[in-house]
């Protein structure tokens, strides 16, 4: 079995990944070629929707958590669009997008590698918020942002022909538990007023009720696309994370759709009561039980 890279070795191909973002960023804002920008919050001219689009695309850092809070939509995950590029921005992703992949690779074999190391990485970069700074050249306070440290740049096929941006409806996954289950996790609970009022009103709700977690889903922007494949259309869907790019001088048509105002403000399924049958659990039952 091949031992895991070191945490040096990790920090060296992070630094270089930094690098090669740089030469990207300097491609694209000295690129000409048409682009469609989505960010339903503002309308930037040129030079400054260029730039969001580049930013987007070689980005590594978390954004502060003020920045990042919103209402209905979230709006860092609402910038997207199409981004045309030449032949030596196709090459310089592929090379991005290969040492995304060792990157990943890497730190998932370190995390694995003993308690002492992941408890170690976690402590300094967690996936969810990290405080520790990577790259020299970073301000201090940044933190990296492991999710679009791996994420691949959506690079779309040449035969692409529209590209239709919409918002899938918010929802809800419900999951059920078993009282078994509920109870288990009450006695475990280290808040004792908590625990006490949870068990209490297990206590009164009885074995036979049904115990439902609801787990909200926001609208999902996502990415209808056409492409011709030897005459034929082929329709594909995917959700939207950043920015795609194709390698051709012309767009191909893009429309954009605004979430609409009663998908946002939708509320969860109805079968459902309206209050949580133990709110410390966000535990619901059926209507009428």
């Amino acid at each position: 079995m091949r031992e895991p890279a070191s945490l040096e070795a990790i920090l060296a191909d992070l630094d270089q990944l930094s690098e090669l973002n740089a030469q990207l960023r300097k491609m694209l804002l000295s690129s000409r070629l048409p682009f469609y920008f989505v960010r339903p919050d503002e309308t930037p001219d040129e030079p400054q929707a260029r730039a969001a689009l580049a930013e987007s695309l070689v980005r590594m850092n978390r954004f502060p958590e003020t920045d990042e809070t919103t209402d209905e939509v979230a709006l860092p995950a609402a910038l997207s669009g199409v981004l045309c590029i030449d032949d030596t921005a196709r090459a310089q992703i592929e090379i991005v997008n290969t040492l995304k992949q060792r990157i990943k690779a890497e730190v998932v074999a370190f995390k694995q590698n003993g308690r002492q190391q992941k408890d170690f990485l976690n402590r300094v970069a967690p996936s969810d918020a990290g405080v520790f700074e990577v790259f020299s050249q970073m301000p201090p306070g940044e933190r990296i942002d492991w999710w679009r440290t791996y994420a691949q740049i959506r690079i779309l096929p040449p035969t692409i022909e529209s590209v239709s941006f919409t918002w899938a409806k918010s929802h809800s996954q419900i999951i059920r538990y078993e009282y078994e289950q509920v109870l288990e996790t009450a006695q475990a609970l280290k808040n004792e007023p908590m625990r006490e009022r949870v068990l209490a009103r297990l206590g009164q709700i009885g074995q036979s009720t049904p115990l439902l977690l609801k787990r909200t889903q926001r609208p999902q922007l996502r990415a209808n696309l056409v492409s011709n494949i030897g005459g034929e259309r082929v329709r594909s869907s995917t959700p939207v994370s950043g920015v795609l790019v194709v390698a051709r001088e012309h767009l191909p048509r893009v429309v954009y759709h605004s979430p609409r105002k009663e998908e946002r403000l939708e509320r969860f399924d109805r079968k459902l009561s309206d209050e949580p049958l133990i709110p410390e659990l966000s535990l619901y039952t059926y209507r009428g039980l």
